[in-house]
């Protein structure tokens, strides 16, 4: 009988350590004052979870539910899915949860395509759009996109799209992705400003689609995206600077030189554009390219072309070299400072640019140095001696002690080639 009584009394403890609200209890509670809520709908019948809270064990019952209420658009309704914690029967809080409208009209399919289509790099992301190869099929919808209203400026959906990309050095993938878009407006109804996306491939694995394989050497030649891109952009570029001169047959790399630093200092920035593409030799340019710079040439080309006044000032039209050797010469700015280098290399029966290594100065420094004149030289004379080299039994004239001699080559001096 004692037994008996001890085992009641655990049973009215556990019942009341565990009791929970009624249904009608939580839905006033969560309904509250906010006479919008049309509908609380309850998620299975709760969890009770013993939990370490504030240095005490608490018994907590939690309640996930769902409202909907109405909005100020007719057939539009705010949905809310939630949780509530109660203790021995006590609210204790609301968990943070989620929202979503329904009843939204579906957006115009049209729209967003156009939207898409114009930002592939924003759909595809960067990273992607760097590796896809060949031909990229048209965006399209799933049967059931799955559209999703965050907020009544925000929905979410489902784009399918089939592409290659290169996966390695030999390796390219050809498969249908499946790409989840989310647009932005400034609110209902107002046009769409912007969007992410994110890929829903996660669980195909790494090789899945359709795997084809290449040599290093072909996958090289493959352009991908962005190549086709910078090549585009790097030929209207092109097409839009104005049209200049040819350059001369510069006789020596001095010619060269000289000839960029006149173009520099006498011609307009657009015009300077162009003459620099003029000279620049074929190893400024990517692979398979003869409009596309390398990055580091597209560096130094930028420099010289937006700081064009400032190289201006910062020289004279004939400045001091500080050295000068074949293929390279470096020259001083005003004040006998700064140095401009400038590097060229022969091809093609002439010399071309290769690199002008050119840092601007300062405002201050160049207002100092504007009128300084004092350091600059004279104009170098680039004519190029002609060699003429003669063979044994060519007739030539010959200054000797006597007077000129005319005299018959006979036999070649060995120490010299001339």
């Amino acid at each position: 009988m004692k037994k008996l009584l001890l085992l009641t009394t655990a049973i009215a403890v556990s019942i009341l350590t565990f009791a929970q609200p009624s249904q009608g209890t939580m839905t006033a509670k969560i309904k509250g004052d906010d006479s919008s809520i049309t509908s609380v709908e309850f998620i299975g019948s709760g969890t009770i979870k013993k939990e370490y809270d504030n240095g005490a064990w608490h018994n907590y019952f939690y309640q996930n539910y769902k409202t909907r209420s109405n909005t100020e658009y007719p057939g539009i309704t705010h949905v809310y899915s939630g949780v509530i914690r109660y203790e021995n029967n006590v609210f204790n809080k609301y968990l943070i949860g989620d929202s979503w409208y329904e009843g939204v009209p579906d957006p115009d399919k049209s729209e967003i395509l156009e939207m898409l289509n114009a930002d592939l790099i924003g759909y595809f992301h960067r990273n992607t759009y760097n590796e896809i190869v060949g031909e990229v099929s048209e965006i399209t919808f799933p049967e059931d996109p799955e559209y999703h209203w965050h907020t009544l400026s925000s929905v979410s959906f489902l784009t399918k799209v089939t592409y290659s990309e290169k996966i390695s050095y030999t390796k390219v993938r050809k498969a249908e992705h499946t790409i989840e878009v989310r647009l932005y407006s400034d609110g209902y109804k107002e046009p769409w400003k912007s969007f992410n996306t994110s890929k829903k491939d996660e669980n195909q694995g790494k090789d899945f689609g359709e795997i084809i394989e290449y040599t290093q050497e072909e996958m090289e030649n493959m352009k991908t995206l962005a190549e086709l891109d910078a090549e585009n952009a790097a030929k209207s570029f092109l097409a839009s600077l104005p049209e200049v001169k040819e350059p001369p047959v510069f006789q020596s790399d001095k010619q060269l030189f000289y000839y960029i630093h006149e173009k520099l200092m006498t011609e307009e920035t657009e015009d300077v554009k162009a003459h620099l593409y003029k000279v620049m030799d074929k190893s400024v340019y990517e692979e398979n390219s003869t409009v596309l710079l390398k990055s580091w040439a597209q560096g130094w080309y930028d420099k010289v072309t937006n700081n064009h006044d400032a190289y201006k000032t910062a020289h004279c039209m004939y400045p001091t070299v500080k050295a000068y050797q074949d293929g390279m010469i470096t020259f001083y700015d005003r004040e006998n400072r700064r140095m401009l280098r400038i590097t060229g290399s022969q091809a093609d029966g002439t010399w071309k640019l290769t690199q002008i290594d050119f840092h601007p100065a300062n405002s201050t420094e160049l207002e100092r140095m504007k009128d300084n004149d004092a350091n600059c030289g004279e104009k170098p004379d680039l004519a190029v001696q002609e060699i003429i080299k003669y063979e044994i039994g060519d007739c030539v004239e010959g200054k000797f002690r006597q007077g000129w001699l005319r005299s018959t080559i006979t036999k070649k001096d060995t120490n010299f080639d001339n």
